[in-house]
């Protein structure tokens, strides 16, 4: 099966072909994430459902953000002993990363059922929608596992450059999923059993069998060229379990952070004038669109950074963050100019008044622009995480998530103003900042500077003793 071989010194030709893939994969991806809700809101009479759905998932993201960064830290240090040919280190690496995801499934079964009923009553919903989320979410903590896998074992494949079999495991996901969950609802609906249950159980259904598929790939070799298995003691003569632990760390208090930082956004948002809120959320439709998708395509950069920083091609990882920052301003300016002048005829699709649309104009024609700066800024991100750069990934986090985007718009609306214009403009500058944030570490810290890229920026060095031990040790 033809690879995608990241560390080839024409870095355009590779990117091009490990990333267009993923621009198909990001769109069928955001489509699953609708296959729920359409379906629950095409076979039942229930009221709510977008808002129950989208509370369930935030809150299986907030409890899985304690836990994910180790797990993420693996990928990344798997994927630098990739790019150095260290088969060994790599087999190990990803093995463990099977036991860490039956742990991490485990944790957030207990722990979710433990304090899921706390974290959805921080979210403003009525109790027949909280009842429905908690219904939901019953099923759903302890299938988790079978999600996890599932995207685990689709980054292995991802990381191997097999873009092939990932998209073939994409499709036959999405296929599973968009056919047995009408299934599932129709005969819970039809003997009187809760709908509600049946569509997180279809979902968990549909993983587990697409886990199924995908470990057949790996168990085959079909991805890699030597087996993989799975164990829960780290082999101290393969990893550096301080390092990565460090890494796992930096990478739990981004994915908190995200979470945190969205859930503040919003109740910074309801200080401003009542109609903002609204103007907000129905451009964000939009956006979180091509945000979404655009961001699973400049994703690439993680294990290309991550493997061919384990080469220490200081050229290849810089030309590649430079590539993909161009494509990015390249390909949002072309989302966004049109979403500029069709923004008042989108507005009418959530049936808004003549007020409403022009303050849905007025956001978004400021805004637009700004915005794609944003999407820019998250090269830099991406390529600190395959660097494996705990204190860039802080600074970043820090940074683009309170620093930039808080603070100017508490600043504008208690110095400034509230309106729609205000908050606009407000936001667009904590795009800029961002980009300027992101842009100015990646470049003082790492493109003018290679020698930086010491043993807390890569995964360790082995030393001869530690290499010739390793040779004897079993995975």
């Amino acid at each position: 099966m033809t690879r995608v071989v990241l560390t080839d010194d024409n870095i355009h030709q590779s990117l091009m072909k490990f990333s267009a893939p993923l621009l198909f994969i990001s769109m069928l991806d955001y489509l699953a994430s609708f296959i729920d809700l359409s379906w629950l809101m095409a076979l039942t009479q229930y009221q709510g459902l977008p808002q129950v759905l989208k509370v369930s998932i935030t809150t299986v993201g907030l409890v899985e953000a304690l836990f994910s960064g180790i797990l993420a830290a693996i990928y990344v240090f798997a994927n630098q002993h990739f790019g150095k040919g260290d088969q060994q280190r790599v087999k190990h690496l990803l093995s463990i990363g099977f036991g860490y995801c039956v742990l991490l499934g485990v944790a957030v079964a207990l722990i979710g059922n433990l304090i899921g009923d706390s974290l959805t009553a921080l979210f403003q919903v009525s109790l027949e929608e909280q009842a429905m989320i908690q219904r939901y979410l019953e099923f759903f903590w302890y299938g988790y596992i079978a999600l996890l896998l599932y995207i685990y074992t689709s980054l292995i494949i991802k990381m191997s450059g097999s873009m092939q079999a990932l998209v073939k495991l994409k499709v036959i996901a999405f296929l599973i999923n968009l056919v047995i969950t009408p299934v599932f609802i129709y005969a819970a609906v039809s003997q009187q059993w809760d709908p509600i249950k049946a569509a997180a159980l279809s979902t968990i259904v549909s993983r587990l069998l697409s886990f199924g598929i995908s470990l057949y790939q790996i168990k085959a070799m079909k991805v890699f060229s030597f087996p993989l298995g799975i164990t829960f003691s780290p082999n101290k003569t393969l990893i550096e379990w301080k390092a990565v632990l460090k890494l796992g760390i930096s990478e739990s208090f981004n994915s908190l952070s995200l979470s945190l930082s969205f859930f503040l956004f919003f109740i910074v948002i309801s200080l401003y004038q009542a109609q903002v809120m609204e103007a907000v959320v129905i451009s964000q439709y939009i956006t979180g669109f091509f945000q979404t998708v655009l961001l699973g395509v400049m994703g690439a950069l993680i294990p290309f950074v991550a493997q061919n920083a384990g080469q220490q091609s200081h050229r290849n990882v810089c030309l590649g963050v430079n590539w993909m920052v161009k494509r990015a301003f390249l390909v949002g300016v072309l989302c966004m100019l049109p979403f500029i002048w069709l923004s008042g005829e989108f507005a009418g699709l959530f049936n808004a008044s003549d007020a409403m649309t022009a303050d849905v104009e007025q956001y978004i024609r400021i805004t637009a622009v700004p915005w794609v700066f944003l999407l820019a800024s998250f090269a830099y991100i991406f390529a600190a995480i395959g660097l494996g750069d705990s204190k860039g990934i802080l600074f970043m986090t820090v940074w683009s998530m309170y620093l930039a985007t808080l603070l100017p718009l508490l600043l504008v609306r208690f110095f400034v103003g509230d309106s729609v214009a205000h908050m606009a403009w407000a936001v667009s500058g904590s795009y800029l900042a961002t980009f300027v944030g992101c842009w100015g570490y990646f470049y003082l810290t790492f493109a003018r500077k290679p020698a930086l890229w010491g043993d807390e920026n890569q995964a360790p060095q082995e030393s001869a003793s530690q290499a010739q031990s390793a040779q004897e040790q079993p995975a």
